[in-house]
């Protein structure tokens, strides 16, 4: 009598089993119009296949997490690798995937636990993994653990980019005491970075201007900031949302408004404040022919090798820190500056007991922002006088001085500017 033998079925993985049921079931809908779905139909869809997809992505990472042997088959180093090669996806992306799969499965497994179960997305969990990889290397185990378990509260109200802010200060609401002595440490360090990266560049353009770039200390930074914005605010936006100047009707950037503030700003530097170099006041001279001076045509020369235009140097003439070095036709010395050349600041204080604003007529730039201007130019042998001291801003100084404007004085203090024709 024969004797029938029975082989019992090899039992299949029930992550083998619920993919092949997925592709059934995905393949059984993959040709489906969605377009005539009910509105309260598709929003619920929408939901659910978010749902779905990330708890998809978590089993997915556990199996990576888990494939160490499949890299070992193929002689790959990480199985991101062999994942890479054989789905045609990007190798950085994969690699990325295989580090957060290692994180869920193990050192966070309570996020990764979250992300399986539905209750957090890919999107939260990568940046919760971030922020507890960055918790301080002497925080405990304990603090950890709560740390983990906050933010894994905190994902079932607030979005990726909360998650950061919270992330980022996670420990002030786990561990206070912690929390202040790394951020004191975190502070201190950073400061020091900052004053190790302090630096000033600057490249001379072939139009002669100089391009600066730098980085200042947090601090340091503010202050300049604080001050450009001061000096460039009374330039209010107009209806179009920029800038306009009154009295030439320019338009202008924010980031040119921004350069004329940092302009003033160095163009009213206090010369006796800026220290001493070879044992003498820090001092910017001009070279310059008589006849050019008087006539402001051509061009003069800084003793820092840059040429600027006669206009130029004699709008500089009149409140600059700035020595001009007047030659004769045989190059002689004619004038080296000349006493009581610059208004002092007895005369700027009497001039803003009654001018407050730069008396361009439309322009409200503060006075106390203002360079001083000679009615009767310095180099044409203009008193340094109350009579002949006007205000204006660095802007329109500019203009005023620019033969392509005629400037016309007003019996009220107020200048108009009108571009000749």
């Amino acid at each position: 009598m024969s004797v029938m033998s029975y082989s019992t079925p090899t039992p299949r993985h029930p992550l083998v089993e619920a993919a092949d049921d997925l592709d059934k079931v995905l393949a059984g809908v993959a040709g489906v119009d969605p377009t005539y779905l009910a509105t309260e139909d598709k929003k619920d869809l929408l939901l659910r296949f978010t749902t779905l997809s990330s708890q998809v992505e978590g089993l997915r990472l556990k199996v990576i997490a888990a494939s160490d042997d499949v890299a070992a088959e193929h002689a790959d180093k990480r199985v991101a690798d062999w994942v890479a090669r054989q789905t045609r996806c990007d190798k950085r992306a994969a690699h990325a995937q295989q580090t957060l799969a290692e994180a869920l499965d193990g050192r966070w497994a309570r996020i990764g636990g979250g992300v399986t179960s539905g209750r957090v997305h890919l999107d939260q969990a990568r940046v919760i993994v971030r922020a507890l990889d960055l918790l301080p290397p002497q925080v405990g185990p304990e603090v950890r653990r709560l740390a983990e378990e906050r933010l894994l509260e905190f994902a079932d109200s607030f979005g990726p980019r909360e998650l950061v802010k919270l992330g980022d200060r996670i420990l002030a609401y786990v561990a206070p005491e912690v929390a202040d002595a790394e951020e004191l440490k975190a502070l201190e360090a950073a400061e020091r970075r900052a004053e190790t990266r302090t630096r000033l560049t600057y490249t001379t353009r072939p139009d002669g201007s100089l391009e600066y770039s730098g980085i200042l200390p947090p601090v340091e930074g503010a202050i300049l900031k604080t001050v450009i914005d001061a000096k460039s605010s009374p330039r209010r936006r107009d209806q179009a949302g920029g800038w306009t100047d009154p009295a030439t009707g320019q338009r202008l950037t924010a980031d040119q408004v921004r350069g004329e503030a940092f302009r003033d700003l160095i163009a009213n530097l206090d010369p006796q404040d800026l220290g001493q170099h070879g044992g003498k006041p820090v001092s910017v001279f001009v070279t310059i022919t008589h006849r050019e001076l008087t006539t402001g045509l051509g061009t003069a020369q800084l003793s820092t090798g840059e040429t600027i235009t006669a206009g130029h140097a004699r709008r500089l003439a009149c409140n600059a820190g700035l020595i001009p070095a007047v030659l004769g036709t045989q190059s002689e010395v004619l004038d080296l500056g000349r006493t009581a050349r610059l208004h002092t600041p007895a005369q700027r204080k009497a001039r803003l007991l009654t001018t407050t604003e730069c008396q361009i007529d439309g322009c409200t730039v503060p006075a106390a922002w203002c360079e001083s201007h000679h009615r009767d130019p310095w180099a044409n042998g203009g008193k340094t006088n109350h009579q002949d001291h006007y205000f204006a801003c660095a802007w329109h100084h500019h203009k005023i001085h620019d033969p392509r404007y005629q400037t016309t004085y007003h019996p009220n203090g107020t200048l108009t500017l009108h571009r000749r024709t």
